[in-house]
């Protein structure tokens, strides 16, 4: 009987019509051999556990800032400096509970609570209010100050219709405020959403439209010019999702009339990075929740990820895998002890050369770590299915299916990995039960399931694992009659 590989290139692709794809990878992300004569080109991946190491008393986050090379939190109702040894100071309160905006020019941190207050803080004068009468003007317009950034020693505030500036830093740690130091953004008369500096460049990013200024060091109050030709014809969905990512920025928005997208941007424009299966999980949302949505960017074993986070769903794009595959690779994250099925990851932080993990739900703090495949002690379920096999619409026969393994050391005995097997384009499942990954001595355990039975039209496969030991899947293999063909 022949032996055919099966293509375990994880992704998360669920299309509208399950007979078209029914693909979920999650907890689990794909790994490109990035060398000849590797076992497999893709391998999966499990994702990396979480160690708490810290707690902030008031809440869950809400925005984060470096200093000094030191980590600064916004979190429930207050203000945090978190050492490197995980010392945690509380520096004062912060009003409101939503996400904040947040910028530093190196002496000066600025916190701004969108439509809320302002807020200034350094290692000298401590947490201190805005109250200075050029904000306040600014304040008062409609919605208020609704984002900060930094630019050339400057802080950028933008409230919907304009953009005003901070004084230099060299000038009182910019904590001031000139007259005539504002611009607007008016190639389309949009509502600003947020504003950000990303390859040294100001952008002030609306509702349909994404503007680029540049300092010409012309004018004196007031130095920002739009550089002409540079607007982007597509708007911000949603202001905690356009951040940075490697040398460019993501977000979710779209353009006038269109429903939302993910975009990475490029050079002058943008790029869709979701897939349209992405598209119809982000079609399911309102635009209530999807303005609710936020993203985080990181590192971590050699890939780099953007996740974004709607409501209930944590949608990851591995922009490494994606690269070397070419084509949209995503997977998604779920934490067991999240109260609505996400991943409960509010942000990562590259900071003390960690991956500091911050908490939607309360005021934990965690590092990323192989060390560990357990979320602050609670087992990650891990689970994928892939692509069908199909033999052109006729009969098929399956006698086995075979996946190869990696745990790398094994800790506890007794640990599974559970098949499934849908016949209805993943509709319905039959479980043909869980076999061993290994024991404590032995590691060329072959993990396999027999007598699947006959596939009247196509088959996909789910693997699942709650497995204490992280335990990555490197192979699959189905032994058939009848012969085969990928869809």
């Amino acid at each position: 009987m022949p032996r055919v590989p099966l293509d375990i290139a994880g992704n998360a692709y669920e299309s509208s019509s399950k007979r078209v794809a029914a693909q979920e990878c999650v907890n689990m992300f794909a790994k490109v051999a990035e060398t000849t004569g590797a076992l497999n080109p893709v391998s999966l991946f499990t994702s990396p556990g979480v160690t708490r190491v810290a707690t902030l008393p008031t809440g869950a986050y809400r925005a984060h800032e470096l200093l000094n090379d030191e980590l600064y939190v916004v979190s429930g109702s207050a203000f945090y400096k978190i050492a490197s040894d995980w010392t945690v100071t509380s520096l004062g309160a912060i009003n409101g509970s939503g996400r904040c905006s947040i910028s530093s020019n190196g002496e000066t941190i600025a916190i701004q609570v969108p439509g809320g207050d302002g807020y200034w803080y350094d290692t000298s004068n401590g947490l201190q209010t805005i109250t200075d009468a050029t904000y306040q003007s600014f304040q008062a317009q409609t919605n208020g100050v609704r984002a900060v950034t930094t630019k050339d020693g400057y802080f950028v505030f933008v409230t919907e219709r304009e953009s005003f500036l901070s004084d230099l830093v060299t000038l009182n740690g910019g904590r001031g405020f000139p007259q005539l130091s504002f611009f607007t953004a008016e190639i389309k008369p949009d509502n600003n959403v947020t504003t950000a500096t990303i390859r040294n460049e100001l952008y002030v990013v609306g509702k349909d439209t994404i503007e680029l200024f540049q300092n010409t060091g012309v004018g004196d109050s007031q130095p920002f010019q739009r550089i002409e030709n540079a607007t982007i014809d597509r708007g911000l969905a949603a202001q905690f999702t356009f951040i940075e990512h490697i040398d460019d920025f993501v977000f979710i928005g779209g353009g006038k009339q269109e429903r939302v997208s993910i975009y990475r941007g490029t050079p002058g424009g943008s790029v869709k990075i979701s897939t349209t299966g992405i598209d119809d999980v982000l079609s399911v949302f309102t635009e209530l929740e999807i303005s609710q949505a936020y993203a985080f960017s990181y590192q971590e074993s050699g890939n780099f990820f953007c996740g974004f986070t709607i409501k209930d769903k944590t949608l990851i794009y591995d922009t490494t895998s994606s690269v070397l595959l070419q084509r949209p690779i995503w997977h998604t994250r779920e934490s067991a002890s999240s109260s609505s099925g996400q991943w409960r990851c509010a942000n990562v932080v590259d900071v003390y050369a960690k991956n500091v993990v911050l908490d939607t739900e309360d005021g934990r703090v965690g590092v990323l770590s192989r060390e560990t495949s357990t979320e602050y002690g609670e087992i990650i379920a891990r689970r994928f299915s892939g692509q069908y096999l199909s033999n052109s619409g006729a009969a098929l026969f399956i006698n086995e299916i075979e996946a190869a393994t990696d745990t790398g050391s094994l800790t506890v005995d007794g640990q599974t990995i559970k098949l499934e097997v849908s016949f209805d384009a993943g509709r319905t499942w039959s479980d043909y039960g869980s076999v061993s990954i290994g024991t404590l001595t032995t590691y060329d355990k072959r993990q396999i399931w027999r007598r699947i039975g006959r596939v009247p039209y196509q088959a996909v496969f789910r693997l699942s694992m709650d497995n204490t030991d992280a335990t990555n899947i490197v192979q699959m293999f189905a032994e058939v009659q009848g012969g085969t063909k990928w869809l």
